[in-house]
């Protein structure tokens, strides 16, 4: 995707800024998987290919003999986390005292971890943790290890060198081990054992002779591949080839990581697999690749990764197992299994997310999405947080969305991760709710694609950088305007009406109150300069060019959040419920590119921000520069959407099957749908979405010329 630049707070400060989503390139760009020959890291000092000088006879012959530069879950560290290890093996009759001894990073011994305080026993193995914690002890080296490639020297006291290798690309749990009868071999392993003998190989014996072998050139393994999604009972073949410097031809490829009957043809270099009843899930080829003619190279672990969905049409079908199957054609899974029917109100379930059942409380969630054939659902963890991995967090609370009302699937997470690279563009911290989409397995069955959203409360609060304990509300109708009269233009009850309050102490309204008095009380000028006591005018001139580009009617006063801390602080902007939006109303009714609605009547902050001559000047400059090379860059936003279909495309079409007639059916919009003559189908609403941004663009560029 196109990145957008950070708008500049001071003079030759850096504009580039990584977008708050969860893909930067398409998948299918993801999967090539080629071997980057610059991101080796080449060593300095002996030439690791040059054996080295025979050590003194008093010196135990201590050598490397497993190494995992790519550990995902093969072991824990002491401390619960997945850092790479480094393993050496005594092949001596004697124990050895490590004094002296030390591990190197790129054949430095001048920054070399020093063992001591270690000992290792006759024809013992001692596991290092690569974890760049050397205040851990002495078994924590000073280093991590590049998984794209690295290099090791173990030294003697005295920096007599040991031994070493140059690795390769490495692979998610596949170890390097040392291998028997031929030294300096080295070869992958799907079977790791850290810290005990290899499995794959007879017991190394280490000799004086040994050489330092180095990585192979790189082959970049490609797979040539027109998808990467399958459906059990399919057959996967394609043929591999090298796009780095190492030719096709002289690549000798055999396999490490595979499914059980799945063949390769090493000297055609093609792969062959027919899937079964039970193949479903993501599957990760490990391809061990050296030169031809060249056995002592370090081999590089290249992969290519395809996904099998699970087939509930076969008749052999085998349900999918929760705790196995975490994903689907590349989006995480979801298995709710609820203690009975589901309503609006709590009951008990099991949520299995990444292959770990969570005990949690289920409700349906929505006033309109409770009547839909395809429900939204919340979701509270007691005992545990459920961690959700794409945005670095545990959750306590998880909605997961329906896009029942949404044929795009898109509209939605389209708005909140505007709202996210707008505070991105600006280096603003503000309360950016965060979306994943998600397929949902409902007891046991495959129920949807979904856009899992952050639940805006205490926890949120936290993580967004404001107290937990700050006050939190919610503008549940359109009295919530900052007017001192309702939406229909009579007088409130209490000031605070449209508003429920969320989090914080129930009855402390007084502060919005007071927020409401001055912003109804206030013409436009007063209004204005008094924002700074109140609320940061920049993120809501921020919030009127959201609603207003996206042309979210209903969530311009109406469906926000606010926060603040207590007796302290600004109220803060949330955005909320935006399935009115990108030309489609609440209820899948249409609205063309050309409608603009100023929101006057719906916020007076709107009013006062488009009043004020001067303020109206700066809202429409803020535009301009996020236009021409931010957010609301229509080349940005179109390439935004395209990365959602590069990311969701086969699991919308699922869902499209599954969900397609009874969206058609839906009595809440399909009378007036019948009458206009508007239908779409999930390509032909990619379709209308596309042209839709495309024509709010080239209007913008009329209305406000750059």
């Amino acid at each position: 995707m196109r990145s957008i630049k950070r708008h500049p707070v001071a003079a030759n400060t850096p504009h580039r800024a990584t977008l708050p989503t969860e893909v930067v390139v398409a998948p299918h760009l993801l999967l090539l998987f080629a071997c980057n020959p610059t991101g080796l890291k080449l060593p300095s000092g002996p030439n690791p290919a040059e054996s080295p000088a025979p050590l003194p006879a008093e010196v135990p012959a201590l050598r490397l003999n497993e190494v995992m530069a790519n550990n995902q879950g093969t072991i824990l560290d002491p401390r619960g986390g997945r850092a790479d290890w480094v393993e050496l093996y005594n092949g001596t009759s004697e124990a050895v005292n490590l004094d002296g001894w030390t591990v190197a990073q790129h054949w430095n011994p001048a920054g070399a971890h020093p063992l001591d305080g270690l000992a290792l026993d006759a024809g013992g193995h001692l596991l290092l943790w690569a974890d760049g914690e050397p205040d851990l002890g002495p078994d924590h080296l000073a280093f991590s290890l590049d998984s794209d490639g690295d290099a090791l020297a173990l030294y003697a006291p005295g920096g007599i060198p040991a031994d070493g290798l140059t690795i390769g690309r490495s692979a998610a749990d596949i170890s390097l081990v040392r291998v028997a009868g031929t030294p300096g071999f080295w070869s992958l392993s799907a079977a790791p054992t850290p810290g005990s003998p290899n499995l794959s190989t007879v017991e190394f014996t280490p000799t004086d002779s040994d050489s330092w072998p180095a990585a192979g050139e790189p082959c970049g393994l490609v797979a040539g591949l027109e998808t990467f999604w399958f459906t059990e009972g399919e057959t996967v073949e394609f043929s591999l080839t090298c796009s780095d410097t190492l030719a096709t031809e002289d690549a000798t490829l055999t396999i490490v990581s595979a499914p059980t009957g799945a063949e390769l043809d090493g000297d055609l270099k093609s792969f062959r697999w027919v899937t079964g009843p039970s193949s479903s899930g993501r599957i990760d080829l490990v391809f061990s690749v050296t030169p031809t003619g060249s056995p002592t190279a370090v081999p590089h672990a290249e992969t290519t990764t395809f996904w099998i969905a699970d087939n509930p049409d076969d008749p052999a079908n085998i349900p999918v197992d929760p705790l196995t199957y975490t994903e689907e054609w590349g989006l995480p899974v979801l298995f709710l299994a609820p203690n009975g029917e589901l309503g609006s109100e709590y009951i008990d379930a099991t949520v299995t997310s990444d292959g770990v059942a969570y005990p949690a409380q289920a409700k349906l969630r929505g006033a309109s999405s409770l009547y839909y054939d395809k429900q939204s659902y919340m979701l509270e963890f007691n005992a545990d947080e459920l961690p959700v991995p794409a945005w670095g967090v545990t959750r306590n609370h998880l909605i997961l969305l329906s896009t029942f009302d949404d044929n795009s699937y898109v509209r939605q997470k389209l708005v909140y991760d505007l709202w996210a690279a707008i505070a991105d563009y600006w280096g603003e911290t503000r309360l950016t709710p965060r979306t994943q989409f998600v397929v949902l397995y409902l007891n046991g069955a495959y129920h949807g694609l979904y856009v899992a959203l952050d639940r805006v409360d205490d926890e949120f609060l936290g993580q967004m950088g404001l107290e937990s304990d700050s006050d939190l509300y919610k503008a549940v109708n359109h009295d919530a305007n900052f007017y001192l009269t309702n939406s229909s233009g009579g007088p409130k009850s209490t000031l605070h009406d449209g508003y429920t309050k969320e989090e914080g102490d129930p009855s402390r309204l007084a502060e919005l109150d007071a927020f409401v008095t001055f912003t109804g009380n206030s013409d436009a000028p007063t209004l204005i300069a008094g924002a700074p006591a109140w609320f940061d005018l920049e993120e809501f001139m921020d919030w009127f060019l959201l609603v207003h580009y996206a042309n979210s009617e209903d969530s311009a006063g109406k469906n926000a959040y606010f926060a603040k801390v207590p007796y302290a602080g600004l109220f803060r902007y949330a955005p909320w419920d935006h399935n009115h939006s990108w030309g489609q109303g609440w209820y899948t009714y249409r609205i063309g590119s050309e409608h603009i609605n100023d929101y006057v009547w719906t916020n007076r902050i709107f009013w006062a921000i488009q009043e004020d001559a001067a303020t109206e000047a700066a809202l429409w400059e803020r535009f301009g520069a996020m236009r021409a090379d931010g957010p609301f860059d229509p080349e940005w936003l179109q390439a935004e959407v395209e990365g959602y279909y590069a990311l969701i495309a086969p699991s919308a079409e699922r869902d499209w099957e599954k969900w397609g007639d009874a969206y058609r059916s839906y009595g809440g919009w399909a009378s007036s749908r019948d009458a206009a003559g508007d239908w779409t189908d999930h390509e032909g609403e990619k379709a209308y979405l596309s042209d839709w941004m495309a024509e709010r663009a080239e209007l913008f560029e009329q209305l406000h010329p750059r």
